[in-house]
């Protein structure tokens, strides 16, 4: 079925076609751009295949590639600061609910009811997963901003000679916030991954985080949006419509793989109660899961607008439409 909306046979390919480098994670609802499943009569898409914290700040450094999956903070605060020099398709290859990103050592009493006078470390403010997890505090838990001491750092260990200044911090360097952690020089640690430490030693602030995101799900109708695709303004500019055939093909690749995923006789993963768990998605966000596109999104993209400027990772409020203008 999705084969049809973009896809040639691979002897009907130009060999015209203009070759454009794309470095996303490898996911499954990717697979099908790069496997032959899904192709494009006049694009040859050729995979950078690099972590996806790799991808990013490469690509932030001026990388040659022409597209990047990308941080949705910071494509806004880039936006904002108008430095922005790729634009972004209405396609989000990751996302993630975020009360499973707060880590507290094991022996802490804090919980729901005592978050007050926080010393919290993050690993920078424009990180998408922190602007979730912030305004999850503000917005859900009611922690006033002025009851939290910042501290920016990296996760797993310390950085030399980097400026720390996300809050005005005169650091000369990042600390190790896993150590800081541990050692109680912060109270909460928020991380997009899971620390490298003993399990032993942190827990998650919220134990019942899975039940916690449902209904936060359910009460906001937001579903945290961390990862957009970008292609640079010069690959657009001089070959015009290629965002557009590039958001159709993802489209497509997406599509194959939650079809897979909806027949039990196609199931390649070995889960035990995959299915199950699939018909429970289905019957919660309705059969198209993983929405892309910029209306099914509103909800979700205006409240990550709000909440960049709220917190200053954004000067200004971006407006929804300088987000996705191809």
């Amino acid at each position: 079925m999705s084969e049809q909306l973009v896809c040639e046979t691979q002897s009907s390919v130009s060999t015209r076609a203009l070759p454009l480098s794309v470095a996303v994670a490898d996911y499954a609802h990717t697979q099908a751009l790069f496997d032959g499943r899904v192709q494009l009569s006049d694009i040859k898409l050729n995979r950078v295949e690099l972590p996806v914290d790799d991808i990013i700040k490469k690509f932030l450094n001026g990388a040659p590639w022409a597209i990047s999956e990308m941080s949705m903070g910071k494509y806004v605060e880039q936006t904002a600061n108008g430095t922005c020099d790729f634009i972004a398709l209405p396609i989000f290859p990751y996302r993630a609910f975020r009360h499973a990103a707060f880590y507290v050592r094991s022996d802490s009493t804090l919980s729901h009811d005592n978050l007050r006078q926080l010393k919290i470390g993050i690993p920078g403010k424009s990180v998408t997963a922190v602007i979730y997890a912030r305004a999850l505090l503000t917005h859900q838990l009611g922690v006033l901003e002025e009851n939290i001491e910042w501290v920016v750092g990296e996760i797993n260990q310390c950085t030399s000679a980097l400026p720390n200044e996300d809050f005005g911090d005169p650091l000369k360097e990042k600390p190790a916030l896993t150590s800081m952690l541990l050692n109680g020089q912060i109270d909460v640690l928020i991380s997009p991954h899971v620390p490298h430490v003993d399990s032993t030693t942190i827990r998650h602030l919220f134990p019942e985080h899975a039940r916690l995101d449902y209904d936060y799900w359910q009460t906001t109708r937001i579903f945290p949006i961390m990862h957009t695709m970008v292609l640079r303004k010069d690959v657009e500019i001089a070959n015009p419509g290629t965002a557009h055939k590039l958001a159709e093909a993802f489209t497509s690749a997406r599509d194959i793989c939650l079809d897979i995923l909806r027949d039990p006789s196609e199931m390649l993963t070995p889960l035990p109660f995959l299915s199950l768990h699939t018909e429970w998605l289905n019957r919660t966000f309705g059969a198209e899961y993983l929405p892309y596109g910029v209306e099914k999104n509103r909800v979700t993209l205006n409240a990550f607008l709000d909440f960049c400027h709220e917190q200053g990772v954004s000067k200004r409020r971006v407006d929804l439409s300088e987000l996705f203008q191809y």
